[in-house]
């Protein structure tokens, strides 16, 4: 895709995470999660994002890197976690840009890059958490809440 797409694409996206962010702000009288709202069209990603937030993590969604949208990041930590359903990453074509986004993310900017599949998330997010606390070294309090 051309650049110039790409860069639309996204910031469509994001003048609409920044609407709903908007409307639920009025609606609610309470300021949203903007991170949550931007999980909204990956369920996974969601259910992952809730689940981390849960046991203490501060995560962002869609966190831009360079050229690339990481589905959620833990900053604190250097960690890039990519959600993977298998719509969206079963291509030969969508492997290559994997490969090409994780070297990026590796070797460019020197983060750690976990990949779930959407499985993996669907059947056990106790057990995706625990890797990610794995990776992190992280204990937080709210661990075992899962």
């Amino acid at each position: 895709m051309p650049p110039i797409f790409i860069q639309w694409i996204r910031f469509r996206d994001d003048i609409g995470s920044i609407i709903l962010f908007f409307y639920q702000w009025l609606k609610t009288g309470k300021l949203p999660d903007i991170h949550y709202i931007r999980t909204r069209k990956s369920p996974i990603e969601r259910k992952l994002y809730v689940a981390l937030k849960k046991a203490g993590y501060r995560v962002k969604a869609q966190y831009v890197m360079g050229p690339y949208r990481c589905d959620l990041a833990i900053t604190k930590y250097k960690l890039v976690i990519e959600c993977d359903g298998a719509a969206y990453h079963s291509s030969k074509k969508q492997k290559a840009r994997d490969r090409k986004k994780a070297y990026y993310i590796r070797k460019k900017h020197k983060w750690k890059l976990l990949r779930l599949k959407g499985s993996q998330i669907n059947s056990d997010i106790a057990k995706c958490v625990e890797q990610i606390h794995l990776t992190t070294g992280h204990h937080g309090e709210s661990r075992n809440a899962l």
